[in-house]
């Protein structure tokens, strides 16, 4: 082997060396990209699912009439996607009931609350709405302002107080809307004892019908029938921070517009007033307040037959 054909032979291995040299690095450095690119994915979607369980915990403090959380945990959940899942309650004077699931979905680049309709109807009436789930009655509010719309729910007033009367051995609640909004002081003088005031509705502004909230009413939830100044706080600050899109807007009712003005309108609870307020207890009971001349509307949420091993609270 001469001299030039040594050189051609050494040449070949450097080419060779340097090409295998430049595959590996390119090797290495797609899988370093790859890594990354994965990495950067799954912070964006931790990101998503934290803002999403952010959001979902928010609407649940404001937006959940009578309606009480056992827990919120992520199911189906990868690292690119998941979905967030309440499983949810209704407590009436010691009495538990099963709810309808608090459902939320996440992605890489978006995030949502699922907005299938939770409630039915077999009319478009107001009168009756129902869990879709469950299939319980749901407790209404009446909006004084109502003006009927050819493209909106229609809702009847009703007064439903005197039906409990007619149940025996029942634990009931009621959505009890006032014919001009109260402080929290005056309600508390409303109300005999044995019934419990579970939850308070702000109310809402526009002329659509009260019903077409259904379980989506903004309010407080009581704690054992008590208000607290702290939790109020707490319940002001959701409102100014929760977002537009879980507000909605729709029968001339801005909901996102309406809480942030209530928050800033009324910072204290001394000053807060309330359009209506949901209350529980024993079915015989509710004939104390059956002829109370302070009540617009009245209207019968979930019932259930007491049973001997569980006792009322109240």
């Amino acid at each position: 082997m001469n001299e030039e054909q040594k050189f051609e032979r050494l040449a070949r291995k450097v080419k060779v060396k340097r090409w295998l040299a430049m595959i590996g690095l390119s090797i290495v450095t797609a899988l370093a990209v790859l890594l990354i690119t994965y990495q950067v994915m799954k912070g964006l979607v931790r990101n998503q699912s934290s803002h999403l369980f952010e959001e979902m915990s928010i609407q649940s403090q404001i937006m959940s009439p009578n309606i009480e959380i056992s827990d919120q945990l992520l199911a189906d959940d990868t690292n690119l996607k998941g979905k967030i899942v309440s499983h949810r309650y209704k407590k009436i004077d010691g009495y538990r009931v099963p709810w309808s699931n608090f459902e939320g979905r996440y992605g890489l680049f978006r995030r949502r609350i699922l907005d299938d309709s939770t409630t039915d109807s077999d009319s478009m009436n107001g009168e009756q709405v129902f869990d879709r789930v469950t299939q319980n009655k749901i407790p209404t509010f009446y909006n004084r302002k109502y003006v009927k719309s050819s493209n909106s729910f229609t809702q009847t007033k009703v007064n439903e107080i005197s039906k409990l009367n007619q149940m025996k051995g029942y634990v009931a609640e009621l959505a009890i809307t006032f014919k001009k909004p109260m402080t929290y002081d005056e309600i508390k003088k409303l109300f005999p004892k044995n019934l419990r005031t579970e939850w308070y509705w702000i109310g809402m502004s526009g002329t659509g019908a009260g019903s077409n909230q259904s379980d989506q009413y903004i309010g407080f939830q009581a704690d054992n029938g008590v208000l607290k100044s702290d939790y109020y706080k707490w319940f002001c600050k959701y409102l100014l921070e929760a977002p537009a899109s879980l507000l909605g807007k729709h029968s001339n009712f801005n909901g996102s517009k309406f809480a942030k003005d209530y928050a800033k309108k009324y910072p204290k609870l001394s000053d807060a007033k309330f359009e209506g307020v949901i209350i529980t207890g024993k079915s015989e009971n509710f004939k104390q307040i059956e002829n109370a001349d302070w009540i617009e509307n009245s209207s019968i949420g979930v019932t259930i037959k007491t049973v001997p091993y569980i006792k009322p609270e109240y």
